[in-house]
């Protein structure tokens, strides 16, 4: 069961990680062109932000393959160092769009993700990746072990606080 939760739980994470990345690739387009002076009615954007989540499959598989792999490399991390446990898949995530990225351009000669020409919309796309990586911390299923030391520093907590 617990080999069921951590798939649903990669496929949410590369899902959200997605959906954010293609929504930012398309309002940093969209702004480009803004800035050139050309009005983008709401309508038409909308329409084509839609049409960029429905579009870019290929960037979708390159996040699922990617995450799979940083997911991977960020467990072995957690169960290595403990400390930094937390903070290891939303890392993960972000660096797995960030190499992603770096592979695509270096492979192709140009950023295929119009959105991550910039250094803002790389961010963009980076920071997607770091939701992603969060969302699969949040989702994926935990062991007895991890339960019982979460709540132990929840009381330790409360009792610091009173």
């Amino acid at each position: 069961m617990r080999f069921l939760g951590t798939i649903v739980a990669w496929l949410a994470a590369s899902v959200i990680a997605y959906v954010l990345a293609s929504i930012a690739s398309t309002q940093v387009v969209l702004s480009g062109v803004e800035s050139v002076g050309r009005d983008v009615p709401l309508n038409v954007n909308i329409d084509t932000t839609v049409a960029d989540i429905a579009g870019l499959r290929s960037y979708f598989v390159v996040i699922l393959i990617g995450f799979a792999i940083a997911f991977f490399v960020a467990n072995l991390v957690a169960a290595m160092l403990p400390a930094l446990a937390p903070i290891a898949y939303p890392v993960g995530g972000g660096m797995a769009v960030a190499v992603a990225l770096f592979i695509m351009k270096s492979r192709y000669g140009v950023m295929p993700i119009l959105g991550a020409q910039t250094e803002l919309g790389l961010w963009l796309q980076i920071a997607a990746g770091v939701l992603g990586g969060l969302a699969f911390e949040l989702f994926r299923p935990r062991t007895e072990e991890e339960r019982a030391q979460r709540l132990d520093g929840r009381l330790a907590r409360r009792r610091r606080s009173v």
